[in-house]
């Protein structure tokens, strides 16, 4: 016998599987495939027609931080919850806007690695909630837009503490220094994996290619295909959509998307003029206005400056 758990999500299917994730997303055009699944000495075999499988094993799942915010304000939960959903390794398990309800709910038995706590909040401050609630958690971070709650964050023992509005850089340098193993970790699945996937090109009469990631520049919306762009002048199209592409490379931080049409590897920009991004091939576009905050991020934490007063 088996547990098996299914929950729909906007880009895949996720599936609890005797303790093991599986998620299915539409990748591959062979009609069936079965995808065996070993637990201990116990192997089952799954079944579903027209889709492809990547398994998340319990070492992935190790890697997993487990997150509550506390904040009385939506935009400041939104803003916080796009940064996490950028991060593999975060997994937000509670929020709560009305920090009473949050004092009563929040539990040692939660597995707490990380909580997100606002200060200047209705009812109890962060600062007093802290008190009942940093036990119950593995580090604790205090997100506030006035700098003065800065003293009474350290004597709440809060290990870190961010002013509003803070960047992406600035965010994912503070999660991995309170987690240094974490981030370690988690780079090293990455680095394990595949480095190459694999493709039917459109050019080759859809003969299967197989392209390693540290040669692709771009991927490149085109109808109901995308085209790849290679180093060496090469391009091939394939009949994928671009959320198969964001599917692909979402554990991959060298890339990101930038205008509606493509995904860019952020190894293989030539040079940044305003908004405009030319690639190592010539390939040239302009930052979309939605990618505006991803863009801003990756120059603040790519961009060197000086440190000198002016």
């Amino acid at each position: 016998m088996f547990k098996l758990t299914i929950k729909n999500t906007i880009f895949s299917t996720q599936l609890l599987f005797n303790g093991f994730y599986v998620e299915y997303w539409p990748f591959c055009v062979k009609k069936f495939f079965l995808l065996r699944v070993c637990l201990n000495l116990t192997q089952d075999l799954l079944t579903r027609p027209g889709y492809a499988t990547r398994v998340v094993t319990a070492k992935t799942l190790c890697t997993m931080l487990n997150c509550i915010i506390i904040d009385d304000e939506q935009f400041s939960v939104d803003a916080i919850l796009k940064y996490i959903n950028i991060v593999p390794n975060l997994n937000v398990v509670g929020i709560y806007k009305d920090p009473v309800r949050a004092l009563g709910a929040v539990s040692s038995s939660d597995n707490v690695d990380l909580l997100f706590m606002d200060v200047d909040m209705p009812s109890l401050s962060g600062i007093e909630l802290a008190g009942a609630l940093r036990s119950k958690t593995q580090k604790l971070i205090f997100t506030t837009a006035h700098s003065k709650y800065a003293f009474d964050a350290y004597e709440a023992e809060g290990d870190a503490f961010l002013l509003k509005p803070f960047s992406f850089a600035k965010f994912s340098t503070t999660i991995n220094r309170l987690f240094p193993e974490k981030a370690t970790s988690t780079q090293n699945l990455q680095t394990a994996g595949s480095e190459y996937f694999l493709v039917k090109s459109k050019e080759d009469d859809l003969a299967i290619v197989k392209i390693r990631f540290d040669e692709v520049i771009a991927f490149e919306s085109s109808q109901n295909y995308i085209k790849i762009y290679l180093s060496g002048d090469r391009m091939l199209t394939a009949y994928l959509t671009l959320k198969d592409i964001l599917q692909l490379v979402k554990c991959r931080p060298e890339f990101i998307q930038l205008h509606r049409a493509f995904i860019i590897s952020t190894d293989q920009i030539d040079h940044i003029r305003g908004n405009s991004i030319q690639m190592n091939n010539n390939l040239n576009f302009h930052v979309g206005d939605i990618y505006k905050d991803q863009f801003l991020a990756f120059l603040d934490d790519k961009l060197l400056v000086t440190s000198r007063k002016r």
